[in-house]
């Protein structure tokens, strides 16, 4: 899991995964102007994020933070089924899989719950980039 908010790092890392054999889904975000060499998300994690985040109320540029609890109750018990669905169907004949996407960050706490369910293993790579940086490309890129 590559975890880190939008400019910071996060597509180099993900696509430098790739290039070492880890598979990132079959449905990835295309390229666009902002980031011409693309995103390596996969738009049904992508999509799937949106709903959990639409279903506790949130959206993924709020500032206030989101609770464990609202990630973990029952009422996403069907955001949860569709995570493990999800990550079977897609990635069940790979041996090394990757979710990137920015959301998982504040999201961790389902995501986690979901793979500890798969009883399967799961790393972080979290990449460092200085936050004035990140700012400035993200002023350069949305104004």
């Amino acid at each position: 899991m590559v975890l880190g908010m939008h400019r910071s790092g996060t597509s180099a890392i993900t696509k430098g995964l790739e290039v070492l054999g880890v598979n990132l889904g079959d449905n990835l975000l295309p390229p666009k102007d902002d980031n011409p060499k693309g995103f390596f998300e996969d738009r049904d994690l992508v999509n799937l994020n949106e709903r959990v985040l639409e279903k506790i109320g949130r959206k993924w540029h709020a500032l206030s933070p989101i609770s464990h609890e609202d990630l973990t109750k029952s009422s996403l018990i069907d955001e949860r089924v569709e995570a493990g669905l999800l990550l079977s169907r897609k990635f069940d004949d790979s041996p090394t899989i990757g979710l990137k996407d920015p959301r998982l960050s504040i999201l961790l706490p389902f995501w986690t719950s979901v793979i500890d369910d798969s009883q399967t293993g799961c790393g972080f790579v979290i990449p460092v980039r200085n936050p004035l940086e990140v700012a400035l490309s993200l002023n350069k890129r949305n104004g």
